[in-house]
């Protein structure tokens, strides 16, 4: 358990050099684009993840070996298939490929262990990681969208009330987030003035997804910002604490 520790906080400190130069900046105060995790899987971690996968946050493991066929922990498949996996070695790769395919899984030497990789080869590897986590977790947020709209059954003919329908729920989900950028809220105004939809069916259709609420108070967000008029508005604009708080989370 001691060497375990070691090795994690080597590992941990490795990248904390290497992040010193504003490629990637280390955070703690929870407004993160995606959560690495080192080392070995425990129950508190488990559950920690658990809860990271509620809120739809991309997760990068780097278990170091520690999950294997003959380790005594365990990781829930579900979960395992959420996560994206950097494994330092070939049988640990090929291990976390048998288990939790078709996750994204990379293999990349571990700097701290092996001969043979430069810190700076190893940044560069582990940035492209980075962003192959954020890319994939973006495909699968919009999936997420796609089967929310899927329950409502919509029209062919209703397609630009889907568009916006849809941008609503990735605004939504940048609000959990807390990353709403500007840009996202400005594509909402345009589909919202630029697009013909039914705002009696966007309303209802509103309600269905629960996310009516939410839309009020977006609603008074976008009108004070100028991306939408009073003739635009399907619902009632709402001024509340979800409000403040929206507002709060624009970047």
């Amino acid at each position: 358990m001691q060497q375990d520790v070691l090795q994690e906080t080597s590992f941990f400190n490795l990248l904390e050099e290497r992040w010193k130069d504003g490629n990637v900046t280390i955070v703690t105060d929870g407004y993160y684009d995606l959560l690495h995790v080192i080392g070995v899987s425990t129950p508190t971690v488990i559950r920690n993840l658990q809860q990271e996968k509620s809120k739809l946050i991309p997760i990068a493991y780097s278990p170091l070996g520690t999950i294997a066929p003959w380790s005594k922990a365990s990781f829930p498949k579900t979960l395992g298939k959420y996560v994206a996996w950097h494994a330092c070695g070939k049988h640990e790769y090929e291990y976390l490929q048998q288990q939790f395919t078709p996750t994204t899984i990379t293999w990349l030497k571990n700097p701290v262990t092996t001969t043979g990789l430069t810190m700076a080869e190893f940044a560069s590897a582990m940035q492209g990681f980075y962003q192959e986590v954020l890319d994939h977790h973006e495909e699968y947020v919009w999936h997420m969208i796609h089967q929310r709209m899927s329950q409502l059954h919509l029209q062919e003919e209703q397609h630009t009330l889907c568009l916006v329908l849809q941008q609503i729920l990735y605004v939504e989900y940048k609000f959990k987030r807390k990353q709403i950028l500007s840009s996202n809220i400005e594509e909402l105004g345009r589909l919202m003035h630029e697009t013909n939809y039914d705002e009696d069916e966007l309303a209802k259709n509103l309600q269905l997804l629960k996310v009516h609420g939410f839309m009020a108070s977006l609603e008074q967000v976008m009108e004070e910002r100028q991306l939408l008029s009073e003739g635009f508005m399907p619902i009632p604009p709402l001024q509340n604490r979800l409000t403040k708080n929206i507002n709060k989370t624009i970047i």
